[in-house]
């Protein structure tokens, strides 16, 4: 079975080489670019290794490794401060070993020899009950578990679509483990995070070199395109060649021969509209659609977000949450009107625990959460109902402010592509001419970062 690792990494002059590298050698490897991503990825898949950077847009990659149990996974830290004192904080964080950047492949390879040298530590694979994806006891979440339940077992490619921050990819997750292909490798690639020749390269690899592609590397498991609208279209079309060759005309559903993986999507957006408006093309989509699924927003099953909760604390039992939550923060939660979806939520709690201190009970004042806040209930005439569009736009600049303006991190903190983060500016800009109280066109907020 193949050695699955887990790269964090921002720098791309970095992680592209590596992963090269890595992937000539029979390796699996999955790419994260910001601590949000490495958590959800690490939430949902098992990886025998993780190379971890210490310096990541959305914080120190020390944080995301003393949130770990000791050797589940092993992690190897990476950093361009080649310090003693940053390779000792690491040892003692729990590292197995450090290196420093600019990374040498030799160097690289010896070291994976000697984490591989080792017994490896049993590793604990998240139950559905622990998956906020499909958490809940709303109607519209145990329709979601039976779908999910009826679909694992086939070959069926799955869409899925939902908001931003609905934890899509997690689903899909929760797909691959209840299927026959759970041992097998689960690899993803975010079609909205890179450029076209990234895209495409890590797509299908580059043959001239021999490096091979996550159609090739997902052999026998599940290949997961987030955000596939993202996809340009000389990319799909390449796709589609991809499936119709190899489904050898056999009906949508069959796993892809030759390339033996299953195929599922994500989407925020309406693909069907797309088709219209003529950046989707439908024989893909036809492709794709062969069972869809749809995560409702948070906001329409208010009553999910106190299973999400417990089930949230439970998972901290032991550790910083030892005396759970008071009834007044959990009104102000039930109250909310959770623009972000369950990853807003996810980050809510985060953030109330660091604040709490830790080892105390989570109260309200723990929990900052702004716009119309925990006050939008009907009997409160002076907060104004506000457009969705309206509550994700000020969610969206919030997080500019909170990164004073760094983009990368906004998009990290939103879950969401950089691209898809200038694309809203770009909207913003064309509804309100200026957006209040940040840079003008021409400089700051719209420059390129």
């Amino acid at each position: 079975m193949s050695t699955t690792i887990l790269l964090v990494d921002a720098e791309p002059q970095n992680h592209t080489s590596l992963m090269h590298h890595l992937r000539k050698r029979g390796y699996v490897l999955v790419l994260a670019e910001t601590l949000a991503e490495a958590e959800n990825q690490l939430r949902a898949l098992r990886f025998d290794l993780v190379l971890l950077d210490d310096c990541l847009p959305d914080g120190a990659g020390l944080s995301l490794l003393r949130g770990l149990t000791r050797g589940q996974p092993r992690v190897v830290m990476m950093s361009a401060r080649g310090s003693a004192e940053t390779a000792v904080a690491s040892i003692r964080a729990g590292a197995f070993d450090f290196l420093v950047k600019p990374l040498s492949l030799d160097e690289v390879d010896l070291v994976l020899q000697r984490v591989m040298a080792q017994p490896a530590a049993p590793a604990v694979r998240p139950t559905e009950e622990r998956q906020t994806a499909l958490t809940g006891t709303s109607p519209a979440m145990t329709r979601l578990r039976e779908m999910v339940r009826k679909i694992a077992p086939t070959e069926a490619p799955v869409l899925i679509r939902g908001e931003a921050g609905s934890v899509k990819e997690a689903v899909a997750a929760a797909i691959h483990r209840a299927s026959p292909r759970a041992e097998k490798p689960f690899l993803r690639i975010n079609c909205g995070a890179g450029g076209e020749e990234r895209i495409e390269k890590e797509l299908f690899g580059e043959p001239e070199s021999g490096a091979c592609g996550l159609v090739e590397l997902a052999q026998g498991g599940t290949l997961l395109l987030e955000e596939v609208s993202d996809l340009s279209l000389r990319l799909q079309v390449r796709l589609l060649r991809l499936l119709q060759e190899c489904s050898h005309g056999a009906q949508p559903g069959r796993p892809v021969a030759g390339g033996d993986f299953r195929l599922m999507a994500t989407t925020t957006r309406d693909l069907a509209d797309q088709v219209a408006r003529g950046s989707f093309r439908q024989d893909l989509l036809f492709r794709l659609n062969v069972f869809p699924l749809h995560i409702p927003p948070l906001r329409e099953r208010q009553g999910d977000i106190a299973p999400i909760v417990a089930g949230w604390i439970e998972g901290h039992r032991g550790g910083a949450v030892e005396a759970g939550i008071s009834q007044e923060a959990m009104r102000r939660l039930e109250a909310y009107h959770w623009p972000g979806n369950a990853r807003e939520l996810e980050n809510a709690l985060e953030r109330a625990l660091i604040l709490s201190g830790g080892h105390r009970r989570l109260e309200a004042a723990d929990f900052d959460l702004v716009g119309t806040s925990a006050r939008l209930t009907r009997g409160d005439e002076r907060e104004p109902l506000l457009t969705l569009n309206e509550l994700e736009k000020r969610h969206v600049l919030r997080a500019l402010e909170y990164t004073n303006q760094n983009r990368t991190r906004a998009a990290g903190l939103l879950q969401i592509s950089v691209r898809t983060l200038r694309n809203k500016l770009h909207q913003y800009r064309q509804e309100d001419g200026t957006l209040p109280g940040l840079p003008r066109p021409g400089g700051g907020l719209y420059s390129k970062p």
